[in-house]
């Protein structure tokens, strides 16, 4: 049997290998999926998929979502880090949305939430998202005690 041939996908100025492996018993393929720069392996397990297509598909949607997630994350410590000194930031993420909160001295009300559907939709602009934050932080983030 061949060994899988690692393929490169970019996204964001990052490289990711992509190694498809199968089909399985099951005629399940899988891959997993490795930042180049780094080797850290982006998912805890492979993703799967019915044909190498599919799998391929699957890999390049996976990467898309959570490097969307990591870059707007970023953006929202390092935006909280100018406006708050001192403060803290709390990310949690569920299926429906990224959820910020701040700790340390200053408030954010109401938190922030991004709707998960919409800032990992291919056709983002991440730009207007990364304007949304920091307006939204300017606006709602307050020394504790003020409010």
């Amino acid at each position: 049997m061949p060994r899988p041939v690692p393929e490169p996908i970019e996204f964001l100025g990052r490289t990711f290998t992509v190694v498809i492996d199968g089909p399985d018993a099951d005629a399940r393929y899988s891959a997993t999926i490795i930042e180049a720069a780094t080797g850290r392996m982006l998912t805890k397990t492979p993703v799967r998929g019915r044909s190498e297509d599919d799998v391929r598909d699957r890999a390049a949607d996976v990467i898309r979502t959570l490097v969307t997630i990591e870059r707007l994350s970023a953006i929202v410590v390092a935006v909280v880090g100018e406006l708050a000194p001192g403060a803290t930031v709390e990310l949690t993420e569920d299926a429906r949305a990224l959820h910020a909160d701040v700790r340390g001295g200053w408030v954010l009300s109401p938190p922030l939430a991004l709707p998960r559907e919409e800032i990992t939709d291919p056709d983002a602009d991440l730009d207007a998202w990364a304007k949304y934050i920091r307006d939204y932080l300017t606006a709602y983030l307050i020394p504790a005690g003020t409010a």
